[in-house]
């Protein structure tokens, strides 16, 4: 039984270099003990288990997301002594999970085929699906060198992944929202806006102010940009990969994912 004075639960599902950090605390920006927010928990059990981890994952990853949204006090207490760095803050007492409001997982593993048939029987968790062009994220990844594996660098299975969890849209508009990362750059506040909507929270004036902290808006505040923040300045373009990547690659990335671009909007360049 799942009683409404838990709150709001939100799992935000994205991948690698989609902005998903920026998006996590974004949502989370309120501050307070109202709000609990755990980022990469699959990650970090994933690296407790060790060597052939993956099928654990695989068949445990909804039970892990769910515990953790449920304050399970076994998992809470684990959690607590394992990996502090892991909440956005650390917990100053033992009801930290209990008396949030809002609680928020981000998580680039928790795929559709992982987790579908568990969420659709939770209707207490909404889903945010942050997605971005395919070929933005080939140049991120790029640019990240030897911080990603060989099957992060792979972009036929990334775009399978992403076509995949398009099933999550089987939840229907009140559970599922789908979230644009060049949305989100180009129109911060009005994207912010509906996704506070979409999870039922208050947009606060501490919401506003990360903002303009971290979107170049309030300059004066911004830190330099760099690969792992969050921040950007205001002339930062989504599409810049269009200088970066050659039509190689340009080609490539648009022939291993024209479905997928099809279905979320992304046009191929025109043909030189």
């Amino acid at each position: 039984i799942h009683q409404e004075e838990q709150g709001t639960m939100v799992l935000l599902l994205t991948y690698q270099r989609a902005g998903s950090s920026f998006a996590g605390e974004l949502l989370t920006s309120g501050g307070g003990d109202d709000i609990l927010y755990i980022f990469e928990p699959l990650y970090i059990w994933r690296m407790k288990l060790g060597p052939g981890a993956d099928t654990t994952l695989e068949e445990n990853s909804a039970k892990v997301l769910g515990d953790l949204l449920d304050c399970k006090p076994e998992v809470i207490r684990h959690w607590r002594r394992s990996a502090f760095a892991y909440f956005r803050r650390r917990p100053d007492h033992r009801d930290f999970c209990q008396v949030s409001k809002v609680r928020v997982i981000k998580s680039i593993r928790a795929h559709a085929s992982f987790v579908l048939p568990w969420i659709k029987k939770r209707p207490d968790i909404k889903v945010i699906h942050m997605v971005r062009d395919p070929r933005g994220i080939l140049n991120s990844v790029q640019r990240g060198g030897r911080w990603w594996s060989e099957n992060n660098r792979n972009i036929n299975l990334q775009c399978n992944l992403v076509e995949q969890d398009l099933e999550l849209e089987q939840l229907g508009p009140g559970r599922y929202l789908r979230v644009h990362y060049e949305d989100l750059v180009d129109k911060p506040l009005e994207e912010t806006k509906r996704m506070f909507k979409f999870a039922e929270m208050d947009l606060g004036e501490e919401t506003v102010n990360y903002l303009k902290i971290h979107t170049g808006l309030g300059t004066e505040h911004l830190r330099k940009p760099g690969y792992f923040n969050t921040y950007r300045d205001s002339n930062f373009r989504h599409d810049h990969w269009k200088t970066k990547l050659d039509n190689r690659e340009i080609e490539f990335v648009e022939n291993a994912c024209s479905s997928i671009m099809r279905k979320l909007g992304y046009t191929p360049l025109p043909e030189k």
